[in-house]
């Protein structure tokens, strides 16, 4: 669970955001982000993972809606 690691190494605190940000996008109940909180709370590099995991979940979400409505890929762009 994402408390477990939620102290040590970089590798691990991003670890333990990308849990966050599933849990959070999955469940928005009260507990959840009250449990989050608590995590942001700790150190203030959870905040600074979390943060920068979250913003870039958004943006590829905003990558995703650019695509055609088939879902082709044109792999001429990706070179």
């Amino acid at each position: 669970m994402a408390s477990e690691r939620s102290t040590g190494s970089a590798a691990a605190i991003n670890e333990a955001a990308a849990d966050w940000l599933l849990r959070v996008d999955a469940s928005a109940s009260a507990g959840v982000w009250e449990d989050l909180q608590q995590w942001l709370d700790a150190d203030p590099r959870h905040r600074a993972a979390f943060v920068r995991l979250r913003c870039a979940w958004y943006r590829t979400d905003k990558l995703r809606l650019l695509r055609p409505p088939d879902g082709r890929v044109d792999k001429d762009l990706l070179l």
